[in-house]
């Protein structure tokens, strides 16, 4: 307003109550009944009406002029009121809707509003990240810490195992000691004489080996010792097949009036065989086994397993 024209609001406050007044005139006054009203005083009192009920939302609320707001209290308060009523400016009401939404926030003229984004924070995504890692870090020193423990666990294992094993053998050596220590003393005393004979320096000792040159059983070996009297032998013999169903072996000292029987045994599959005797023929140069069918023969008719070679002296 400050060219000095008067606002449209305030020109259709203005028209209204003139309207207004013309129509009381008219009619004798305000409270006299009389005609109805011009179609033109009803048209503008409905837009006076319509005007005010959306002035509040469609407009933002200005202050009437001090004529305007004294014409329209004289109008509706009458006579009285118009000499008493002092033009005051009236303070703007905020509208129903300035009341009950907040103000927007409005961008400077000629600038286009810009929204705001909020960049996303990466902080939570490296820490997850380190966290894993740190897991995965545990998980494998607890993996290698296991396995260590196994295997240590194992080892022990494995010891008391053979721990077990040992003292079980020293046991059943033990028991073998009792075992022969329950034996008569024949016993104990043919093993320490054959242990005398064998380790005696003047003993004769005689290798016997597989005969001829197509052997029964190639792997067969013995070795015959001979004390110095002779008399006293000791024949130990490995690696003899068990003899065939219906046959057995024979031992026989070559001496020279011919062969001389010194008695049959058996042979048992991967253990060594040990013959001895106190007596032996005379003039005796050799020994020999035979497998034969009938173990009472007095000569030799079967194969030859055996044959022992030239005796020599340890001494």
């Amino acid at each position: 307003m400050s060219n000095g024209e008067t606002p449209s609001e305030d020109r259709t406050i203005l028209a209204a109550v003139e309207a207004l007044e013309a129509g009381a005139s008219s009619a004798g006054g305000p409270s006299s009944p009389g005609p109805p009203q011009t179609a033109e005083s009803e048209t503008l009192a409905r837009l006076y009406t319509e005007v005010l009920g959306l002035l509040p939302f469609e407009l933002e609320p200005i202050a009437p002029a001090p004529e305007s707001r004294a014409r329209l209290l004289a109008r509706i308060q009458g006579p009285e009121a118009r000499a008493t009523a002092e033009p005051a400016p009236a303070a703007p009401a905020p509208s129903r809707v300035s009341r009950e939404m907040p103000a927007a926030r409005l961008s400077p003229p000629g600038r286009p509003a810009v929204a705001t984004t909020r960049r996303p924070r990466r902080w939570p995504l490296a820490l997850a990240a380190v966290l894993a890692l740190a897991a995965l870090g545990l998980s494998g020193w607890l993996y290698q810490q296991l396995s260590r423990e196994r295997a240590v666990v194992a080892s022990l294992r494995r010891d008391v195992e053979s721990e077990r094993a040992r003292v079980a053998a020293a046991l059943a050596a033990a028991r073998d000691l009792r075992t022969a220590a329950g034996k008569g003393l024949a016993d104990r005393r043919d093993l320490e004489e054959k242990l005398a004979l064998m380790t005696s320096p003047a003993v004769q000792v005689s290798a016997l080996r597989p005969a001829g040159r197509s052997a029964l059983q190639p792997a067969a070996r013995g070795i015959l010792f001979v004390a110095a009297d002779h008399q006293h032998w000791v024949l130990s013999l490995h690696g003899l097949q068990p003899a065939p169903e219906g046959r057995t072996y024979k031992l026989w000292f070559m001496a020279k009036q011919g062969p001389v029987s010194s008695g049959d045994f058996t042979a048992r599959p991967g253990e060594p065989l040990e013959l001895s005797s106190q007596t032996m023929p005379d003039n005796t140069v050799a020994a020999m086994v035979t497998l034969e069918q009938d173990p009472a023969a007095s000569v030799p008719t079967g194969p030859e397993i055996l044959r022992s070679g030239k005796p020599y002296e340890t001494g």
